[in-house]
């Protein structure tokens, strides 16, 4: 793998170390809030999964 996969790998796993300054948390919430949700993301992908194409389209013959 590419060597900064292994930087972010660890960087996200321990909570003290971080991309951004703790200041940008405020920031993070905001994004966070205003993201679909989990339940969103998989719904969507199931119906395109299963040849729905996108979601909220006219499937195709």
């Amino acid at each position: 793998g590419a060597w900064y996969a292994t930087i972010y790998g660890t960087a996200s796993f321990y909570r003290h170390l971080r991309f951004e300054p703790a200041t940008a948390t405020v920031q993070a919430a905001a994004v966070a809030e205003h993201r679909p949700g989990e339940g969103h993301y998989l719904t969507a992908l199931d119906t395109v999964l299963s040849g729905g194409g996108r979601p909220g389209s006219a499937a195709r013959a």
